[in-house]
């Protein structure tokens, strides 16, 4: 309690004493007010040490097989910002909690994000099971007409910028990119528009 028995004994009594913490911390609950009486077992107040925030994900065990250490995790906070965040799964849970059965992942983050963000803070993630290299594009540049996809070319650039559609194959589908399969048209080189595809092809 940081009373010293001396003071006591010599009857220097305070009616105020100080709680320590034995870490940096935040509070996040506050259970007692001024003057409020308190058991031995009351619970005063919730702190969160804020010098190693983590990322605590729920995914279905129908995914789980999926999920290793050392992968990495893109996540966002809708609330609060579009920015996407990086971390990494540094722990898989083996139990399956609630209802819902899902099995808690625990990822970390960079110590430059973490100057970001708050506990508590509700996010939306992806886990990066698998990767590969391909030619990609933005997915507001694929355009889809009688179930093909096709993209604007650059075919000339002199007195202005001119275009011709080209039928493309489409690989495999994220977020916000989709890849492009090389043909003896389209590579690694070729110049492709990327914004507005929907009202210059029309």
């Amino acid at each position: 309690m940081n009373i010293n028995p001396r003071n006591v004994e010599r009857g220097n009594l305070t009616s105020t004493i100080t709680i320590f913490s034995p870490i940096v911390i935040d509070i996040v609950i506050m259970n007692a007010n001024v003057g409020m009486y308190l058991a031995a077992s009351d619970v005063i107040l919730e702190i969160v040490d804020t010098d190693h925030l983590h990322l605590e994900l729920a995914v279905f065990t129908k995914n789980i097989l999926n999920i290793k250490i050392g992968q990495k995790i893109h996540f966002k906070v809708p609330e609060a910002t579009k920015d996407v965040f990086n971390a990494e799964v540094h722990l898989v849970g083996k139990s399956i909690e609630g209802n819902d059965r899902t099995i808690n992942v625990h990822g970390h983050l960079d110590d430059a994000i973490q100057q970001k963000l708050s506990t508590e803070m509700f996010v939306e993630a992806e886990i990066i099971i698998n990767s590969k290299k391909g030619l990609a594009i933005p997915s507001e540049a694929i355009i889809t007409e009688n179930n093909k996809n096709f993209v604007l070319l650059l075919d000339n650039k002199k007195n202005g910028y001119s275009f011709k559609k080209v039928s493309v194959t489409a690989g495999e589908k994220s977020e916000n990119f989709v890849e492009i399969l090389p043909s003896t048209i389209i590579n690694a080189f070729s110049r492709i528009l990327t914004k507005d595809v929907f009202d210059l092809a029309n």
